[in-house]
């Protein structure tokens, strides 16, 4: 899960899905995206990986480094988090 501050989000959004590509052959089967509610430039993104290993080589690419660059993130906090549950109602 990642954390990111943004200069604009409509901005970053265009970028970041301009590489959804990108991200599915660096291995993400799933990703959510949550705008905080009371701060526009605040955006979560969850990827889920098979593996830890593919998370933290995302993490490291090139690529991702790039996209983050054009998209315009300002900064931001990584966590690597593994699933212990999942319910759907």
């Amino acid at each position: 899960m990642v954390k990111l501050q943004v200069n604009d989000f409509d901005a970053w959004k265009q970028v970041y899905d301009q590489f959804a590509d990108m991200r599915r052959e660096k291995g993400v089967d799933s990703s959510v995206v949550l705008r905080d509610a009371t701060d526009a430039h605040a955006v979560w993104v969850i990827h889920h990986f098979p593996t830890a290993e593919g998370a933290r080589a995302f993490a490291r690419s090139s690529e991702l480094r790039e996209a983050m660059r054009q998209s315009g993130v300002v900064g931001h906090e990584l966590w690597f988090l593994q699933e212990v549950e999942r319910f759907v109602y």
